[in-house]
């Protein structure tokens, strides 16, 4: 369903590709996030049933293709949690860490739309009180559930939108 995007997105060593449509998200991964993966796959599928608001990707695929030259490439196919019918204005790749946690301020001046980070956060966020209860806890489930599959290197991933602030055309 859908094409790929031409264009990508590095981090940390890996690729993403967003499909034509948006719904879907494609990313490299390494030998040992592939091994990773394929260990936690049980304890993730109880963990996504029992949890239907869960915040972790769905995970579709986990791909190996190996080219002429005997290059072995990994692949995992996800969903695209952002959401439709909203622009998001602003995103975060939170860690809870403030080391080097930083965009940059001349970085997020040419690059507007770049991913910022927990030191770029302008303050806390408001919520309403049943919103933060559902998101706390639904947190807290996943969190119990990367504890429980021994992840530590894992981020929180928030779109923003602002109401009031008008959609670039």
């Amino acid at each position: 369903p859908g094409h790929v995007h031409d264009s990508s997105l590095r981090s940390a060593g890996a690729v993403f590709y967003l499909t034509e449509d948006a719904r879907f998200i494609i990313k490299t991964v390494s030998k040992k996030e592939s091994k990773f993966l394929r260990r936690m796959l049980p304890n993730y599928y109880a963990h996504v049933l029992s949890s239907d608001q869960t915040l972790l990707p769905h995970f579709y695929g986990l791909v190996r293709i190996t080219t002429a030259l005997g290059r072995n490439i990994r692949l995992v196919v996800m969903n695209n949690l952002r959401p439709e019918d909203l622009p998001v204005h602003e995103k975060f790749d939170l860690k809870g860490s403030t080391l080097g946690r930083t965009a940059g301020a001349a970085n997020l001046r040419l690059y507007p739309d770049l991913v910022r980070k927990d030191l770029d956060m302008p303050g806390p966020f408001t919520l309403r009180p049943a919103a933060r209860a559902q998101l706390a806890a639904q947190v807290a489930s996943d969190l119990h559930f990367l504890r429980e599959v021994m992840t530590m290197d894992y981020s929180f991933l928030c779109g923003v939108h602002y109401p009031q602030r008008e959609d670039p055309e």
